[in-house]
């Protein structure tokens, strides 16, 4: 038989969401002006160890191996020709192509068919409003990583506001902390006494106002929500206008307003 359009519209849906692609997209590492240039620096994304430096003129990453011993290459130095040294038998490699540039047993002998065969995996690396981006995907040239794709902070390109960089090491994984920060209700309960109080604790309606697709939503909260306890004898009651953004894989964006007696 023939599909009918909402059968047909739900294979559609299907398939755009088998085809997001989570290493074909940017990952932030690190907040430029708290990274020191001047050390190696490593991390982990989907399971491997990634290390990142500044080579005097941009930021480059590497996976966190040496080819030839498998040495961390982050436990190494960035030296004076801005290559990422090893630290075990000192072989260097340049950041934008992982070529190897130095093998110091070798020095003297013709040793570039042999630095020919031992470069390092490389991945794309880019820097946009304050932050160290890298493409989830290893090796891939200039024009393959789409930069398209780094979500774009509007606040942040408005010299109206100001704004302050913040990171914290969390002991579980990137989109365990997304599904928290989407999750308005938990606040009352887990940042009680800091930033909320369960007293506090009411429905918060979330309208969507775009498709939900596997590059993200957006949405509107019950405007007018009260944020203080109300009753008799309340005082201080606010008011708040809020929305939300998600931009897959890692962008949330809520943007709260607030009324009342300050």
């Amino acid at each position: 038989r023939q599909a009918t359009q909402e059968e047909s519209e739900a294979a559609d849906g299907a398939d755009e969401w088998k085809g997001f692609d989570w290493k074909r997209q940017w990952y932030p590492l690190a907040f430029v002006k708290t990274t020191d240039k001047d050390v190696p620096h490593r991390l982990e994304l989907f399971g491997e160890h990634l290390v990142f430096w500044w080579d005097s003129l941009a930021w480059r990453a590497m996976l966190d191996e040496c080819p030839h011993r498998l040495a961390p290459l982050s436990e190494g130095r960035i030296d004076e020709a801005g290559c990422i040294e090893c630290p075990y038998h000192g072989w260097a490699f340049e950041g934008s192509s992982g070529a190897c540039t130095r093998i110091p047993q070798l020095e003297g002998m013709g040793n570039s068919d042999v630095r020919g065969k031992c470069g390092g995996t490389v991945f794309r690396v880019v820097e946009r409003q304050g932050l160290v981006w890298v493409w989830g995907e290893r090796g891939l040239s200039a024009n393959q990583a789409d930069e398209g794709l780094i979500p774009v902070c509007e606040a942040m390109e408005d010299p109206a506001f100001d704004w302050i960089d913040v990171s914290r090491d969390m002991p579980y994984s990137a989109d365990m902390l997304i599904e928290n920060v989407i999750d308005s209700s938990h606040v009352h309960f887990t940042h009680h006494k800091t930033i909320s109080k369960r007293e506090n604790a009411k429905p918060l309606p979330l309208r969507v106002t775009t498709k939900i697709t596997p590059s993200g939503f957006e949405g509107t909260f019950q405007p007018n929500a009260e944020v203080a306890p109300t009753g008799e004898g309340a005082t201080n009651v606010k008011k708040t206008e809020r929305s939300t953004k998600y931009m897959a894989p890692g962008y949330m964006h809520h943007r709260i307003r607030s009324t009342g007696d300050d």
